[in-house]
């Protein structure tokens, strides 16, 4: 895919990354994923795009943002980490957890992602980040 010429404000801003290559996978690896999902995001890491006479790494760009969140806004992690293994011990109840086990999954993954959700925003600007990282990647847009 080919994209007209942005301005030099944008290749900087895909250029500059937080962690290096080694740091991404290196957090890939300690993702406790099946070794065919990371090498998935390894190569997604590796994703690039054409854009003007620049060849831009999109992908190695989009997996420091995400790993600078998760460092930045801890709660809404923690949160969906705790509804989850709360659904699994309630789908583990015999007979409840057949019954109720679904149902509890969705309801606390999802106060679990408001609560979490609501503790990062209030105490930090994940909101302003990722308004943010779509104003940079607007250039990209056909």
């Amino acid at each position: 895919m080919e994209i007209a010429e942005p301005s030099p404000e944008f290749y900087e801003f895909v250029r500059h990354t937080v962690t290096n290559d080694d740091e991404v996978r290196a957090n890939i690896n300690n993702m406790e994923i099946s070794a065919d999902a990371k090498a998935m995001l390894y190569a997604f890491s590796k994703t690039t795009l054409k854009i003007g006479h620049a060849i831009v790494k999109i992908g190695r760009k989009i997996l420091d943002f995400i790993f600078v969140l998760m460092r930045a806004f801890p709660n809404i992690s923690f949160a969906i980490i705790l509804a989850l293994v709360l659904s699994a011990l309630v789908a583990s109840i015999p007979l409840l957890g057949a019954i109720f086990g679904t149902m509890a999954a969705k309801l606390l993954l999802l106060v679990g992602v408001i609560k979490g959700a609501e503790q990062d925003f209030l105490s930090g600007d994940m909101e302003n980040r990722i308004h943010s990282l779509v104003d940079h990647f607007a250039p990209l847009q056909a």
